[in-house]
């Protein structure tokens, strides 16, 4: 970093109760970027697509046809507001293959709870549940492990019970079986 760089970076203050950083009132931004760093100021945690059609609103055509276009924007703008101490998290807009990735894993999910809910049913198998240094650990009773997202769904199920063994009041149980609901 050169001197004038240095010279040209200015001190960031901070708020004495939160500790964030103080934005300053008047940083000289281009018309677009000042556009979305108002809209972020008015409404922290807007998604980018919202974004995105509030800041090409007036223009006749909705703005530019690349949706990423407002994500380029974003890191600029974030470029332009580093010396202040300042950035804004940009947030990605799902894609279908985004989207397709996660229900793929959602569905993979649902699928082991099935299975292990049907051994629960077929077999008599229960669910265990310890307290491990990671976190918590759960298996079946023929001892293969269940990752703790699907051991989730299989709790949730109107059909498994927990044993009531839970080593503290409003803990989690630490055997879950199979009951009929019929």
């Amino acid at each position: 970093m050169t001197s004038s760089a240095i010279a040209r970076k200015q001190a960031v203050s901070y708020c004495p109760e939160c500790g964030q950083p103080i934005i300053p009132p008047n940083i000289p931004l281009p018309p677009v970027k000042s556009r979305i760093f108002d809209l972020v100021r008015r409404h922290p945690g807007i998604a980018a697509e919202t974004l995105r059609c509030l800041v090409w609103a007036s223009d006749p055509s909705g703005g530019p046809e690349n949706h990423k276009t407002i994500h380029v924007h974003i890191h600029q703008l974030n470029r332009l507001l580093a010396p202040h101490g300042i950035w804004i998290r940009d947030i990605p807009i799902p894609t279908v293959a985004s989207i397709r990735r996660v229900r793929r894993r959602i569905d993979r999910r649902r699928r082991s709870a099935d299975r292990i809910i049907a051994a629960m049913r077929d077999e008599g198998a229960a669910l265990h549940c310890s307290f491990e240094n990671r976190g918590l650990a759960w298996w079946l009773s023929d001892g293969a492990r269940v990752p703790g997202e699907v051991a989730q769904l299989v709790v949730i199920n109107v059909d498994i019970a927990s044993v009531g063994d839970a080593l503290f009041e409003n803990t989690t149980a630490q055997t879950y079986r199979f009951t009929s609901s019929k």
